[in-house]
């Protein structure tokens, strides 16, 4: 695995605990949630999200949901479930007691079209060759 350059998240899904890191020598834009067990030690890591700030270390309450009318500030990352066969779209929101949820990107598409396109801008590459 990649060296961590710092965890800047931790999330409960489903009794398993992740992390969102920053790998060593890798842009922001490849950040991702990993497996707490996948990382080692802990102590180890630079700037451990546990003891950042209290300000960081906000219990969450639940879940995020459209249905509750909870804004969106981003989409983080695309990735593929492999139980659905789709691709999904997680989704960080406003409100930082909310934890992060997985929906469909048609669904996305639909829903906030904005934070979409902001995603998908990000992920381009331009280059130029005269």
């Amino acid at each position: 695995m990649n060296q961590i350059q710092e965890v800047y998240g931790k999330k409960v899904n489903q009794g398993k605990v992740f992390y969102y890191v920053r790998f060593k020598g890798k842009p922001e834009s490849e950040n991702s949630w990993v497996p707490a067990e996948s990382l080692g030690n802990l102590n180890e890591i630079p700037g451990k999200f546990e003891i950042k700030s209290n300000e960081e270390s906000v219990i969450r309450t639940r879940k995020g949901s459209f249905s509750a009318g909870d804004e969106v500030e981003k989409v983080v990352q695309i990735v593929w479930n492999e139980e659905k066969n789709e691709s999904m779209g997680e989704i960080q929101w406003k409100s930082n007691t909310l934890y992060n949820s997985l929906y469909p990107l048609n669904y996305l598409h639909e829903l906030c079209p904005k934070e979409m396109c902001e995603v998908y801008y990000s992920l381009l590459k331009f280059t130029y060759t005269p």
